[in-house]
């Protein structure tokens, strides 16, 4: 058993202001000193009178001081007996002006900060945290008025800087994360990329081990290291030679769940294409398992949206315990295109899977001379909780579902099963549509609207049946299904109620083209 892991980038703000002092007042000017009174005439002939002192002048008006103060006139002199007229009082000097004090020269405003580009996220580095983005800086405030020498203008707000990603040392920031991808992968990425959208790297593999960094000493059944979860693959052909391993030392949790997906903004779906791998004799199990396409050997990790081809053994093996596989295509693997399986060797494993809108076609296993290529299975092991819904099976060598000696009850809903062994169908092939048991192991599947027909196989096998127990002693009754044209007969030993009447022009063809809703289900039957 397997497991990957993964995460997210932090970005921090910072903002400056910038502040002038505000200038003060000027100096009030102070008064003019008054006039002296003219020193009185000595007494000679009549003097005449002492010439008034005259008005000081005026003190001029500082710019903020006040008016300096006149001065007052010089007393006139008394008469000297026949004396010379006595000098007339000097005028006062006026009061000078004080100096006025001069207006602070106001501090300019600061120009506004400009707001902060927001972080990018960076791509995270291993053992770092993805690095939030940074919120916006905030605009640099007005410079407060200037003191007497003039304020200075107030700095310009710096502006928000994004959260660098974190690599354990502090990465770069990468792009802003708006798809949810934490690491993207490419046809012509490369490994020494950082795993950003704009540099992505090559393999699937690489780009989990960046996600789910190894840790050294990691025993089964610990958390994925990191904080990342989901690795996103463009478009294209992904040639490669090795299998995808998500492994059981690296697990997902209910609240991370650990997810490889087709870019969300592609219009296609990215294809996995493992024909590189060595081909085995029928059996073979290597010491490197490199049999498989995808093998999900650990908890709470999805596959969603992805086409895998030409897989060696099953195109996904599904071992650990709430895993997912949504909205892929499997076909052309030399074993079951999706298998459930409980041999991962710890608790849990096999248990609680989830099928979800999958297309399984054309899985032939011609060195087993057609005996164990199914659409879908979970064939014997043991398991609470799996679940196929919304799936379609077509042209498998073998069965379209096969639960053949599964303990547990296993649900299967809402899914199709339709013209097996229409290409390959060799000595050991079934072709049944529905192959609900098997080796007399008692367990009471729950099925409802499902349909099986033109399984007839390559030259038609007399077991081709729509539905049968396959030796199961439960009892089980399928709700809303429907079962025409198979060979062997359509329910062998499976109760039915409610069933739906063959479609009136209904058509292997038509079902295999038919178009998905918009949320992944299949169209009603009816309307084919």
């Amino acid at each position: 058993m397997r497991n990957r892991g993964a995460l997210v980038a932090v970005l921090l703000p910072i903002i400056a202001a910038g502040a002038g002092c505000s200038g003060t007042s000027g100096t009030d000017g102070t008064s003019g000193a008054a006039g002296t009174s003219g020193a009185a005439g000595t007494k000679g002939g009549a003097g005449t009178t002492g010439a008034a002192g005259t008005t000081g002048a005026a003190g001029t008006t500082g710019s903020s001081g006040t008016t300096g103060t006149a001065g007052t006139t010089g007393a006139g002199g008394t008469t000297g007996a026949g004396g010379t007229t006595g000098a007339g009082g000097t005028t006062g000097a006026a009061g000078t002006t004080g100096a006025a004090g001069t207006t602070g020269a106001a501090g300019t405003t600061g120009a506004g900060g400009t707001t902060g580009a927001a972080g990018t996220t960076g791509a995270a580095g291993r053992g770092g945290t993805t690095g939030t983005g940074g919120t916006a800086g905030s605009a640099g405030r007005g410079g407060a008025g200037g003191t007497a020498a003039g304020g200075t203008g107030g700095s310009t707000g710096g502006a928000g800087r994004g959260g660098a990603g974190g690599t354990a040392a502090g990465g770069t920031g990468g792009s802003t994360n708006t798809s949810g991808c934490d690491i993207w992968v490419a046809p012509n990425g490369n490994d020494s990329n950082a795993g950003t959208q704009a540099a992505p790297v090559l393999t699937p593999q690489h780009a989990y081990d960046l996600v789910c960094p190894p840790t050294t000493g990691a025993a089964n059944g610990d958390v994925c290291a990191g904080t990342l979860s989901t690795m996103c693959l463009k478009a294209g052909t992904y040639m490669l030679s090795t299998r995808i391993e998500f492994k059981k030392t690296r697990m997902g949790t209910s609240s991370r769940i650990i997810t490889m997906m087709a870019d969300p903004a592609a219009t296609t779906r990215p294809i996995l294409d493992f024909s590189g791998q060595p081909r085995l004799a029928c059996g073979a199990n290597p010491s490197d398992k490199n049999i498989y396409g995808i093998d999900i050997g650990a908890d709470y990790y999805k596959v969603k949206g992805l086409e895998i081809q030409a897989s060696n053994d099953s195109g996904i093996l599904v071992q650990g315990a709430h895993d997912t596989v949504e909205l892929c295509v499997v076909h052309d693997a030399e074993d079951t295109g999706v298998l459930i399986d409980s041999n991962s060797g710890y608790t849990g494993s096999g248990t609680y899977a989830t099928i979800l809108n999958v297309d399984s076609y054309h899985n032939h296993d011609e060195r087993c001379n057609g005996a164990n290529a199914d659409g879908f299975g979970a064939k014997k092991g043991s398991g609470v909780g799996n679940v196929f819904d919304g799936c379609r099976a077509w042209d498998n060598a073998d069965d379209g579902y096969d639960l053949y000696a599964w303990t547990d009850p296993v649900t299967i809903r809402n899914s199709w099963a339709f013209n097996q062994g229409a290409t390959t169908s060799l000595s050991m092939s079934n072709g049944n549509g529905f192959k609900l048991g098997g080796n007399s192991v008692s367990a009471k599947h729950v099925i409802s609207n499902m349909f099986g027909f033109d399984n007839n196989g390559n030259g038609g096998h007399k077991s081709d049946w729509g539905f049968t127990n396959n030796s199961n002693p439960a009892s089980m009754t399928c709700t809303g299904c429907g079962a025409w044209n198979n060979m062997g007969g359509n329910f062998q030993n499976i109760g039915h109620t409610g069933d739906v009447a063959m479609p009136s022009g209904i058509t292997s063809a038509k079902a295999a083209a038919a178009k998905r809703n918009a949320d992944g289900s299949l169209p009603a039957i009816t309307t084919l």
